[in-house]
């Protein structure tokens, strides 16, 4: 799919995922043949996710979401696979997003 978006033009690919050791990153390094990556790792404290979590799933059963975020947050704060960490706490998405760009190279 990668060499269809090259050849419309892109230059820029930005993947959305959750990232739970470096090397599953050999998938991307695969699809995106020569691609500089960078991760970058959002974070937020535990009872924010939750509420972020239960907000989201309003009406439906969010224990699953729950029990997966609380078992990621642990593990990823245990063992790193970030190149960059941006704290994800009451900041508007834009200053995020923006500093997420930055990092990446990708804005000045």
């Amino acid at each position: 799919m990668w060499s269809n978006f090259q050849e419309a033009g892109a230059r820029r690919l930005l993947l959305c995922r959750v990232l739970e050791a470096r090397s599953l990153l050999r998938y991307v390094v695969r699809a995106v043949p020569g691609a500089d990556i960078t991760v970058i790792r959002l974070r937020a404290p535990l009872p924010v996710l939750h509420a972020r979590i239960r907000a989201r799933e309003a009406g439906r059963d969010p224990q699953w979401y729950l029990d997966a975020s609380t078992y990621l947050a642990e593990k990823m704060d245990r063992f790193p696979v970030e190149d960059y960490l941006i704290d994800n706490l009451d900041r508007p998405a834009q200053d995020v997003a923006g500093e997420a760009l930055r990092l990446a190279g990708w804005l000045p």
